[in-house]
């Protein structure tokens, strides 16, 4: 047993470490955190998830989605390939928390974040260097597609997603978008002890260009400092908030008017399977195993994937994460309610990054206040 729990700690830590150069690696090896994750899950399994009755109680609703969104995928089942990816990108994020909330006391989870902090930081500094050198054309040179588009299923990652309009890369670090970065970059500055870390982080945010991870970042210090706000960072907020109508309006209006479009033209769709929806292939990252239809929002990929049904346990689940740490450690429900505005226009959770550390990080945190 004490072997399995040392192999559990050494993938895990690999696996975090990695996480920050996750598209990076993937242009050398494409299932690279796939392999590293299924390690993780096989060796905790057998030496650090504890499953009792408290554990059950606990995680009722999150289970209820869970199985819910199994059936979905058994009963739309037409590969185990399309199927794998059904799940990951449904509810990935959750399977995650209720695996790493079964784990029982011994395990120090806050030195594998702290790996995971200090690699993300390296891989920050090394990556904002090259985005200001070569404007991220040198990350060709490592592998990246030569082109600035945004995803092409099994091909490597394009070096830049250029600002609308601009010969500017926006800044998306070793990540697969500029939107997944800022909401790792929110993550970080959750993280950081250090007050420079956390105010470098939230200012490399506004490099990404990506107005939700912003507009969450700016959510998650809002509701943080509500009580004892200062004049000038309120002044600082609201300089943010009109950079982002600007930008919005003058150099992303065609990005603007076509999450609008897509997402108002998919509107209709749920009402043709209102109750338990179009299955887990059918929109969202999923969608381009089979056919490509994004709806630019989670909260309307979950409706038309999975109904009414779905959409409320998914609903209820992630509100009781919230409620549970509502009054403990009211951080960890600010992030979750600053994630719910890019899920809004955009498939935050796709990123497995930000399902991975972020909700294995919760997991461990709720699990251990439990035990306090």
């Amino acid at each position: 047993m004490i072997l399995f729990k040392n192999l559990f700690k050494i993938s895990f830590n690999i696996l975090l470490v990695s996480l920050a150069f996750s598209a990076l690696i993937s242009n050398y090896f494409s299932i690279f955190t796939e392999v590293v994750l299924a390690t993780c899950l096989l060796l905790g399994l057998v030496s650090f998830v504890k499953i009792d009755l408290e554990f059950l109680k606990r995680n009722k609703l999150q289970i209820l989605y869970l199985l819910f969104v199994l059936l979905l995928g058994l009963l739309s089942f037409s590969t185990l390939n399309n199927f794998i990816y059904g799940i990951k990108y449904e509810v990935l994020f959750l399977l995650i928390f209720i695996f790493f909330n079964s784990f029982d006391k011994g395990f120090d989870y806050t030195k594998s974040f702290n790996y995971f902090l200090n690699s993300s930081l390296v891989a920050l500094s090394i990556s904002f260097l090259i985005w200001t050198i070569s404007n991220n054309s040198f990350l060709v040179n490592l592998g990246y597609r030569n082109d600035w588009s945004t995803f092409y299923s099994g091909q490597d990652q394009a070096f830049c997603q250029k600002l609308q309009g601009k010969d500017l890369c926006r800044f998306q670090g070793f990540l697969s978008s500029p939107n997944h970065y800022g909401l790792h970059l929110l993550f970080l500055s959750y993280l950081s002890k250090v007050k420079s870390a956390k105010i470098i982080t939230v200012l490399m945010s506004l490099f990404t260009f990506s107005r939700s991870s912003v507009l969450a970042i700016l959510s998650f210090y809002g509701l943080k400092f509500k009580k004892n706000q200062k004049k000038w960072q309120i002044a600082i907020a609201l300089f943010i908030i009109f950079l982002v109508v600007i930008y919005s309006v003058k150099y992303a209006n065609l990005s603007s008017n076509e999450h609008i479009v897509k997402f108002i033209e998919n509107i209709p769709l749920v009402f043709d399977n209102f109750w338990i929806g179009h299955g887990l292939n059918f929109s969202g990252p999923a969608s381009r195993a089979t056919q490509i239809l994004i709806p630019e929002s989670h909260f309307l990929q979950v409706l038309l994937n999975t109904g009414i049904i779905g959409f409320t346990l998914f609903l209820l689940s992630y509100l009781d994460l919230i409620k549970r740490f509502w009054n403990r450690k009211k951080d960890n429900a600010y992030i979750l309610l600053a994630i719910l505005i890019p899920m809004l226009f955009l498939h935050p959770l796709e990123d497995s990054n930000l399902s991975i550390a972020l909700f294995a990080y919760l997991a461990l945190e709720d699990a251990s206040l439990n035990r306090a």
